[in-house]
């Protein structure tokens, strides 16, 4: 990522300052292409690069900001490794060996890779290699070629045709290699090691090892942090789409976050920071709660597009922040042949939300179950976005079929026979007696129960009962069967 310093130290360059500068001690340290192209370069002074470029931005170099901005970036890309490391100023290292059977494969995980990347970092490149060297040597070469190699094989004769610049190790030594005829990698790997040893230092021939595949080589991994909260600093932004951008390169930090600590998200909070002034308003606070725990990016942005249609205009925005307020239990696969397609709830879920989103988390209900022997108080309905916080209904020692489908509220049964008598016709008793006693321990509310399966001359079947009280057993209907 050689232009990170500038989107660090210059955000929103790309849209609205395309020639633009970072400086360090009055010289540049950093350019943007089109400064390139007018003669601005790494190192030259800054009255040169005002004579070079009149209307340039510049910035000066931030190195905390820019090593906070590549660790957001590692942070997206954890959906694909928990094994990232900086390397050097502008690049990262993903160690993506455990991954590819989760990616369906090198070439599956690589468009991936390069959809997500494009999203965090405008204007990288990226190199695919069995060593990380190698790849970073496949992500700096100029002009841009095959960048990807899947063997051992391909990756020497890749780096065999690469210049003997793009090794950054070689560098600092290229007068005295092109003087003596060295202008590949391949012609440099055939100097005489020990001759390269003492006249550029061990850094050269072991970073050209390393990049062949010679020599192992050692990362300091990123830690993930336990907690969730990230902001961004944005220029002016007014329209929904400049938002929901912003807002997406959140969404795919969180997702990296997520699949690095092998969570979901039950709820999300964007605040919306605005201009500071006389007009200072306080930040926009939007709460976005799920039906169900969610990790995929996609899931994300498109309930993160509805909630952000249907809230009211907003003033100017220059900073967003998205924290987790609460944290959900990721589902464990379904045991299967394939445990990771399940269309049909991952449909349901999408709905909920959506429903959730349009019309508001309070008005989108479900059952709640209760832990109460009663069929009528056993039951609760609350938001589904609601947690299970209470114990579940206890078990039932009868069979699935003793339950009805549709439970009603009791009506009462004349007699005949001491037989429950519904629509003029006697029920016959099938099964039965199911006794159910419950509040015995309160003053008021003790309710003793008969229930019975019973059946009429069309054989349609019903949930009966009779109550044990003082003034005799009343019979009621309390349940039909499908």
């Amino acid at each position: 990522m050689p232009e990170h310093s500038l989107d660090a130290s210059i955000p929103g360059w790309r849209g609205n300052a395309p020639l633009a500068a970072t400086l360090c001690k009055d010289r540049v340290h950093t350019c943007s292409a089109q400064a390139r192209r007018l003669g601005v370069r790494p190192g030259l002074r800054l009255g040169t690069t005002l004579a070079l470029a009149p209307g340039i931005v510049l910035a000066d170099d931030d190195p905390g900001a820019r090593d906070a901005f590549l660790r957001r970036i590692a942070l997206g890309l954890q959906q694909y490794t928990p094994n990232i490391a900086i390397r050097g100023e502008h690049a990262l290292v993903l160690d993506v060996g455990a991954s590819l059977a989760l990616f369906h494969g090198p070439r599956a995980l690589w468009r991936a890779f390069l959809c997500s990347a494009n999203l965090l970092a405008p204007g990288f490149s990226a190199g695919m290699a069995p060593t990380s060297e190698g790849a970073l040597l496949l992500a700096l070469r100029e002009p841009p070629g095959r960048r990807r190699a899947l063997c051992l094989e391909t990756l020497l004769r890749l780096l065999d045709a690469l210049p003997v610049g793009v090794l950054p190790a070689a560098r600092p030594y290229l007068d005295w290699l092109e003087g003596i005829g060295c202008i590949t990698l391949a012609q440099l790997r055939k100097l005489p090691r020990k001759g390269l040893r003492q006249r550029a230092g061990p850094e050269l021939p072991d970073s050209l090892d390393a990049a062949y595949g010679r020599l192992q080589t050692h990362h300091a991994w990123l830690e993930t942090p336990d907690l969730f909260s990230l902001r961004i600093d944005t220029d002016r932004l007014e329209h929904l789409h400049a938002i929901q951008a912003a807002a997406t390169q959140l969404v795919d930090q969180l997702c990296g976050w997520l699949r690095a600590r092998n969570a979901a998200a039950q709820a999300l909070e964007f605040r919306f920071f605005h201009e500071k002034g006389r007009n200072a308003a306080p930040p926009t606070v939007l709460a976005i709660e799920l039906a169900h725990p969610r990790w995929h990016s996609g899931e994300f942005k498109d309930l993160l597009i509805e909630h952000l249609r249907r809230m009211p205009p907003m003033p100017s925005i220059i900073g967003l922040a998205l924290t987790i307020p609460r944290l959900g239990t990721r589902p464990s696969p379904e045991a299967g042949l394939f445990p990771e397609l399940n269309p049909a709830h991952t449909a349901e879920q999408q709905l909920l939300d959506l429903l959730c989103a349009r019309l508001g988390a309070g008005q989108v209900r479900r059952a709640h179950p209760l832990a109460h022997h009663l069929p009528e108080k056993a039951n609760a309905w609350v938001p589904v976005t609601t947690q299970n916080t209470e114990a579940p209904h206890p078990a039932s020692v009868f069979a699935s079929d003793a339950r009805p489908f549709w439970l009603l509220t009791a009506i009462p049964l004349n007699t005949h026979n001491d037989r429950p008598v519904y629509k003029g016709a006697a029920l016959r008793l099938l099964r039965g007696p199911e006794r159910l006693a419950s509040d015995w321990w309160s003053d008021s509310g003790h309710e003793q129960r008969d229930y019975f399966v019973a059946q009429d001359a069309h054989a349609v079947r019903y949930w009966v009962y009779r109550r044990h009280d003082p003034s005799g057993g009343r019979w009621f209907l309390h349940g039909l069967y499908g």
